[in-house]
C-alpha cells in the first residue's frame, strides 16, 4: 500500500517538473516558486528527494534563463 502512494507522489511530482520546466521558458518566477513550495508539501517523500526535485526544478529554470538572456543579447546585437 505504502509504495503506491510513493508512486502516486513521484507522478504528481513529475507533472510539477514539467510545468516548472514550461514556466521556466515563460520567465515566470512567482508561479514557479509556487511549484517548489507545493514539492516541499509533500509529506510521503524524504527530505534528501525533496532536495533532489527542488535541485532539478532550479537547474532546469537556469538553464532556460540562460537561453533567454542569450536570445535578448543577440536580438540586441541584430538591431544594432
Amino acid at each position: 500500500m505504502k509504495s503506491a502512494r510513493y508512486c502516486l507522489e513521484f507522478v504528481n511530482l513529475g507533472g510539477l517538473l514539467r510545468q516548472g520546466e514550461y514556466l521556466g521558458k515563460a520567465n515566470s518566477k512567482i508561479i514557479a516558486n509556487n511549484i517548489l513550495a507545493k514539492v516541499f508539501a509533500i509529506r510521503l517523500l524524504s527530505h534528501e528527494k525533496c532536495n533532489i526535485f527542488n535541485l532539478s526544478l532550479q537547474i532546469n529554470c537556469s538553464k532556460n534563463m540562460l537561453l533567454s538572456i542569450k536570445k535578448q543579447k543577440s536580438l540586441n546585437q541584430a538591431q544594432v
